[in-house]
């Protein structure tokens, strides 16, 4: 939102703040709103990056390995080419 802070501040510079108060309200209420459906569709790649930084952080790097293995997508296909070579 920084530059949305910007915009504000310029605006009461010039003296414009309150003939464009109801369109940065507007503006931000969707930024926000885009924000939330951003962080909805896109949860199935957030929730592992999360719990890789909380793990790395407080458990070190070993946690962090072993939670990107499990959310690694060609470990599951690599182990199961591996068994039809056998």
């Amino acid at each position: 939102m920084a530059l949305l802070d910007q915009v504000k501040t310029e605006l009461e510079k010039d003296g414009l703040s309150e003939i464009a108060a109801d369109e940065l309200a507007a503006l931000k209420n969707s930024i926000e709103m885009d924000k939330e459906k951003f962080l909805r569709l896109k949860k199935d790649e957030v929730i592992p990056w999360i719990e890789e930084e909380i793990a790395t952080r407080y458990y070190y790097q070993a946690a962090g390995v072993k939670i990107r293995l499990r959310y690694d997508k060609q470990i599951p296909q690599a182990l199961a080419s591996s068994w039809e070579l056998k």
